[in-house]
């Protein structure tokens, strides 16, 4: 039992939950984050308003708010593993603060609200949990959508063009005997600062774990407070392919029936989602280097595993989402009148493009980073049109080549009207 109950303890520490486990064995005390003496108002989540009447008392109030019971729940003497079930149920019911719902699963709290800044009763002072919140994947999951995500990508890029975003382009550090790559990316955007730390590391692929990881991190702009911690994995794939259903809105033709894509990996997943919001394809067709992905993919989204040529020829719009080096597009496969969006290289040497199918309109996220970062760009001689922002905003006419790239680079703004987003849906 006492092996059991150091695990408990350390699970629960180690998700910030308790500090302390009630009960009344004296032999236990030893143990590391149990208190012999049990607990009474002891401050859990950080929070010294928020705690648990002594158990002794019969009553289990929270908080010493008599209407916070745990539900009946016995708690005998010695009933270890019961008094930490006690514990669940009542933050089960109520968050630290007394005022809103939380979602449980054992162990494992998050609140309804995420910012809870309420006024204790007592004392008529208002505090502020001190924790700074981490939003893992799951959770993002479960409240980022395209249709929300794709309006914010739009008004993100619009700002950065008008100058109302400070960024500076990304800083990247190569992790040499990995074969990997370490990126800053911070910016300054309304009411938040932050930045993404995220990894490329290819040689994840086939393995458990993605080859693109990261998280986010937010401060308020105002005091410079940290606010929350988010998973960066999940929102680098979803605001890559919002910013290219942005692209195909604005730039695509309204009428746009079949889709080409080339690459089978998680983007090329995210990209079939995102644009199907904004355009209705009749037709997918999917290539990849790895004939079985291709196969995999055109499987799952009831699309069309194809050669690269006959997957671009045709389509009205074509997505890029390769790990390529050399082209793998070639400009005499591409429709006239095609919108492509390029997404997969970044880098002064890779590209997915040929020279060929890069004499079109082309369109960037931004000037500066395609000066230093696209290799599509740079090799093939490439002049830059216009930021999708400025024709967003007026400050740019429409594109009126018979062919337009949008080359995509991903841009610190986007994560961090992401992460807003998240923080502002989590608030309703």
């Amino acid at each position: 039992m006492l092996q059991q109950l150091r695990d408990l303890v350390a699970s629960a520490n180690a998700k910030g939950l308790v500090s302390q486990i009630l009960h009344q064995h004296n032999e236990l005390a030893p143990i590391s984050g149990v208190d012999h003496a049990g607990v009474a108002h002891q401050a859990l989540f950080g929070h010294p308003g928020a705690g648990l009447d002594d158990a002794a008392r019969g009553g289990h109030e929270f908080d010493g708010n008599p209407r916070m019971y745990a539900r009946g729940a016995p708690c005998r003497k010695g009933d270890v593993f019961r008094r930490v079930e006690i514990v669940a149920d009542v933050f089960a019911g109520v968050c630290y603060c007394g005022q809103h719902c939380i979602r449980r699963e054992f162990l494992d709290f998050e609140h309804a609200r995420t910012f809870c800044q309420m006024n204790i009763p007592s004392g008529g002072t208002r505090l502020i949990d001190p924790s700074v919140p981490f939003f893992g994947e799951a959770a993002i999951r479960k409240i980022l959508r395209y249709e929300d995500l794709i309006p914010a990508m739009e008004r993100a890029l619009i700002d950065f063009s008008a100058g109302r975003v400070v960024q500076p382009v990304r800083g990247i550090l190569p992790v040499e005997q990995h074969q990997g790559f370490f990126g800053v990316m911070p910016a300054v955007y309304g009411d938040v600062f932050g930045a993404k730390l995220v990894t490329l590391f290819p040689l994840n692929a086939g393995t458990e774990l993605s080859t693109h990881q990261g998280i986010i991190v937010i401060f308020r702009a105002a005091t410079g407070e940290p606010i929350a911690v988010l998973d960066g994995r999940l929102i680098t794939e979803m605001r890559t392919a919002a910013v290219s259903a942005v692209a195909t809105k604005w730039l695509a033709k309204k009428d746009a029936s079949i889709l080409g894509i080339l690459g089978s990996g998680v983007q090329a997943r995210a990209h079939v989602h995102a644009l199907g919001v904004v355009r209705r394809f009749s037709e997918v067709r999917i290539w990849s280097r790895t004939a079985v992905n291709a196969q995999s993919l055109a499987k799952e989204i009831s699309g069309l595993a194809t050669t690269a040529e006959d997957a671009v020829r045709e389509a009205e719009v074509v997505v890029t989402v390769t790990h390529a080096s050399e082209p793998v597009l070639r400009g005499e496969w591409v429709k006239p009148g095609a919108l492509v969006c390029a997404v997969g290289a970044v880098g002064t040497t890779n590209r997915e493009l040929d020279t060929a199918a890069m004499q079109g309109a082309v369109v960037v996220d931004s000037r500066e980073a395609a000066q230093v970062e696209s290799g599509d760009i740079l090799l093939a001689g490439a002049t830059v049109y216009a930021e999708l922002g400025e024709i967003l905003g007026g400050k740019a006419p429409m594109p009126s080549a018979n062919t337009i790239v949008f080359k995509s680079l991903g841009l610190a703004v986007e994560d961090l009207a992401a992460a807003k987003l998240v923080l502002e849906q989590r608030r309703l």
